[in-house]
């Protein structure tokens, strides 16, 4: 897997520079105990076990059953999902416990596994999952093999109360940490394609984030390739890097550098549009940007951040686009309006309707099926999104909502991992972004950016209803 030493570099139980963020929690908090509301519960939109039974092949093992434990007794909610070794993005077969915690299923084929064991209780502090066995995230699961026509008793399993470790990635600067997350992410090269943008312009970069599945973005300034950046491409040595953005943003000097980091010339190329919208659909139509088919579109505002941040994981794990557009706009465009065509995939509008407006939504829902993820804040709608399109996750991704750098480094590696990013406080934890770090069954929280974007309150976990 991918991710199975993913925090080898990053410590679980702190944060790299030294810092002593406690991160071991039981109850209420990812490190410290907090007095707040734990009676939330999932989204009527969030399955309470993850994964969709597909269709069972015939080559099948015989009964798997076993009995499901939460802290010592039967859980009455529990779950046992199979992600087969082949494909471990998504569960193959799932199935619930009764009233004494015992399960049975038949038909799964037969294979390797990636087997996960949840409970679902009564709030969301006891709402937790493992891995067979006793692994808090898949990539460091044993494997269970099930065998053709052979029972499988897995017997008692049981789930320990819900730890979290939390520990932050980040680097002295926006360009450091990029590197930080890359070296996390992709701990050994070479890679397939490296997307490098312009570190201080967001709108370019928010379009290169959901197509950089291969590989890494990576930042750069106008003019130059910071020292940090181009020691990581050597260590990466991809295939190939896309710069998005025109030479207003990144220079052709600097597309010559690049060319030092591939094997040939031809090798790096640039995707450009006249403005923002016309790049954000450049990188959809480029072959260099989206060289595939896309299940989804994932609609936000080019004027702001926040909303598009949420949806570049989101985005890669759904095998989706982001396409930025005017929101404050009373309609969209017939470029945009072409492209939506064309693709012919559901639409889904991130942001309310001060960010993207009733008209465009309305022009949308003309040529496509729509259905618009939005919160009261920039803080609860990376909830919304969270809640549309991650079912469970191992990893939580947190960042700094009212910057976008950190967040935008983050999300490449938080769609590979198929976790969300939440947008936080310097200071603290949005409360619906606390809750939901649970609901969604993670593990292990990431926090991206330096003391000077998140504290160390907020690493640890700290509800912003606490201060």
């Amino acid at each position: 897997m991918v991710f199975a030493s993913l925090l080898a570099s990053v410590p679980a139980n702190g944060v790299e520079g030294g810092e002593s963020d406690s991160s071991s929690v039981t109850r209420d908090g990812f490190g410290a105990s907090y007095d707040v509301d734990s009676t939330g519960e999932p989204s009527s939109h969030r399955a309470p076990v993850e994964g969709v039974v597909g269709d069972l092949q015939a080559a099948a093992a015989g009964t798997v059953s076993g009995r499901i434990l939460y802290n010592g007794t039967p859980s009455a909610s529990g779950a046992v999902s199979f992600y087969p070794l082949s494909d471990p993005s998504q569960a193959s077969a799932v199935a619930t416990t009764n009233g004494s915690g015992v399960y049975s299923v038949e038909g799964i084929p037969a294979g390797e596994y990636f087997v996960s064991f949840t409970h679902t209780g009564p709030d969301i502090f006891t709402r937790a999952r493992e891995w067979a066995y006793g692994a808090e995230v898949q990539g460091d699961a044993d494997v269970v093999t099930l065998l053709e026509g052979t029972p499988a008793a897995l017997g008692d399993y049981n789930i320990g109360p819900r730890q979290v470790d939390s520990a932050r990635v980040a680097g002295a600067d926006r360009f450091s940490t990029a590197v930080a997350l890359s070296e996390v992410a992709w701990p050994e090269g070479p890679v397939g394609t490296v997307y490098v943008v312009n570190g201080f312009n967001f709108p370019d970069a928010l379009s290169a984030g959901a197509a950089a599945t291969s590989g890494p973005l990576l930042m750069v300034e106008q003019n130059s390739v910071p020292a940090v950046t181009r020691a990581e491409l050597e260590r990466l040595n991809p295939l190939r890097i896309v710069v998005v953005g025109g030479t207003s943003v990144v220079s052709n000097g600097v597309l010559a550098t690049l060319r030092n980091y591939v094997s040939s010339p031809s090798n790096v190329v640039r995707i450009a549009g006249a403005d923002r919208y016309a790049t954000s659909r450049a990188v959809i139509e480029s072959t260099a940007g989206f060289n595939r088919d896309v299940d989804a579109l994932l609609i936000a505002t080019g004027r702001n951040f926040p909303d598009a941040l949420a949806a570049v994981p989101a985005a890669i794990s759904e095998n989706a686009a982001v396409l930025l557009v005017d929101g404050s706009a009373s309609r969209i465009n017939s470029a945009t309006r072409s492209l939506v065509s064309s693709l012919n995939v559901p639409v889904y509008v991130i942001g309310g309707r001060g960010a993207v407006s009733s008209g465009v939504a309305s022009d949308l829902a003309d040529l496509v099926e729509v259905v618009r993820v939005a919160g009261d804040d920039r803080f609860d709608t990376s909830v919304e999104v969270a809640l549309q399109f991650f079912g469970a996750a191992d990893y939580a991704f947190i960042a700094n909502g009212f910057g976008f750098a950190d967040a935008l480094a983050a999300g490449p590696a938080a769609g590979l991992l198929q976790s969300p990013t939440y947008l936080v406080r310097k200071e603290c934890v949005p409360d619906e972004v606390y809750q939901d770090i649970f609901l969604v069954l993670a593990n292990r929280v990431l926090a991206v950016g330096g003391t000077s974007v998140i504290n160390s309150d907020t690493v640890n976990g700290r509800p912003c209803s606490t201060l």
